[in-house]
């Protein structure tokens, strides 16, 4: 069996794993919670049987990244798209985060002037304070994630399997695709049973029954895309990185203090994702996306 062959197969097996594993571990672990101390905590122990889930599932993922990427060849920096000094990194960084959140930023006030968001009820102050923590933490936390994964594992071992416009399309294609995986976390059962995780799963595929999903995941596969040329270019994940984190921290700091209008005429705008990617996140960040590109590409040209 050629080379090749084996890093696809350890791909499908490790996805195939995801899936299965979480899906047994999802009741294990729903014992574990309610048989232990655990259960005192309080946003462990009042968690629905659906949040419950959806951590079985991110456990398995992160735990099986290691042997996957053993499998794959993939154990150096260079590999992980991490190969560049720590104090380069960090700048590259920073200057992405900052232009993320800028960029989104933009479009978040857009969506609260046309009424479209609108604040949620209590003390703002509290909750703009809450969200800048949230999405900050969660910004960083997601936006090296799956850089690591999707840009600097997937992007980079399908470019040399294939031309690079295949390899960024296909995982670009994964990463948009994966976000739709994702069952109601409000989700609970009377009684819970071995395969509970597996009946739980079956649901999880929800999303793409509402047509509404065409538009996220337009916005998913655009910035999917930009990012997973971006580190190619560059050879590593680190602007990429801080642009997704700054993405992220906006999307999630702004859940917390407005709330989508159901009734809004300009509904139509945002899909069932997360109710902000969309049409006009499409639009936006396609825009964003390529207009970014060209300046760094002229810039490089102009620094040569």
């Amino acid at each position: 069996m050629n080379e090749d062959r084996k890093k696809i197969i350890a791909l499908t097996t490790y996805l195939l794993s995801v899936f299965i594993l979480g899906s047994l571990i999802c009741p294990l672990l729903w014992e574990i919670i309610h048989n232990t101390p655990l259960k005192n905590i309080e946003s462990i122990g009042e968690a629905s049987f659906g949040k419950v889930c959806n951590r079985a599932f991110m456990l398995v993922a992160f735990g099986g990244l290691w042997p996957l990427a053993k499998q794959l060849n993939c154990t150096t920096k260079d590999d992980f798209g991490l190969a560049i000094p720590r104090k380069s990194f960090l700048k590259e960084f920073g200057m992405g985060f900052i232009f993320g959140a800028i960029t989104l930023l933009c479009l978040a006030l857009f969506f609260y002037f046309i009424e479209l968001r609108t604040l949620k009820s209590g003390p703002i102050d509290e909750r703009i304070l809450k969200g800048i923590r949230k999405g900050v933490v969660t910004g960083i936390v997601v936006g090296l994630i799956e850089e690591i994964f999707f840009r600097g594992i997937l992007t980079r071992i399908l470019s040399r399997l294939g031309t690079l416009f295949m390899a960024i399309f296909i995982s670009s294609t994964i990463y948009a695709a994966v976000h739709f995986i994702k069952g109601d976390s409000s989700t609970n059962y009377d009684v819970i049973h071995w395969h509970s995780g597996f009946t739980y799963l079956k649901s999880a595929f929800g999303l793409y029954a509402d047509p509404r999903f065409i538009g996220s995941f337009l916005t998913l596969l655009t910035v999917g895309i930009f990012l997973a040329a971006l580190t190619l270019k560059r050879g590593n994940i680190a602007l990429a990185a801080g642009i997704h984190a700054g993405w992220v921290c906006i999307i999630k700091g702004n859940s917390n203090v407005t709330r989508t209008d159901g009734d809004s005429p300009y509904y139509w705008l945002v899909g069932n994702y997360d109710k902000f990617t969309g049409y006009a996140a499409f639009l936006w960040l396609a825009i964003i996306c390529l207009g970014t590109w060209f300046f760094l590409e002229k810039r490089n040209k102009n620094c040569a």
